[in-house]
């Protein structure tokens, strides 16, 4: 069986060694879908390790589409924003790497 918590941790490590610092920012409180407007409270940050690539795929239309996926240490949310060096990114989407239900990889599909 495989220990999904010891990959992690390696994970974890590796990209500490080879990744680039980030700051992951939340606003406060909480989001309504229903009234599109959020709560008050108090804005979250939390670092981590990131490594930025440049995605292509193809569309319905056959049209060529980039995007920027940042790879992380931790979770984010849609609307998050992801500070990596001098650039600001914001979260458009975000996926959670979890074999064996433990979480060991995070992607945000971001943009500028």
């Amino acid at each position: 069986m495989i220990d999904w918590n010891a990959k992690r941790a390696k994970i974890a490590a590796k990209m500490a060694e080879t990744g680039t610092p980030a700051t992951i920012s939340r606003p406060g409180g909480t989001y309504d879908p229903r009234t599109d407007k959020r709560t008050d409270g108090p804005d979250a940050s939390k670092t981590c390790f990131a490594f930025l690539s440049t995605q292509e795929t193809t569309d319905d239309e056959g049209r060529v589409v980039t995007y920027d996926v940042l790879t992380l240490t931790e979770a984010s949310e849609v609307g998050d924003t992801i500070r990596v060096g001098a650039t600001t990114y914001t979260v458009s989407k975000a996926i959670t790497i979890a074999p064996g239900g433990v979480p060991i990889l995070f992607s945000a599909i971001v943009n500028t």
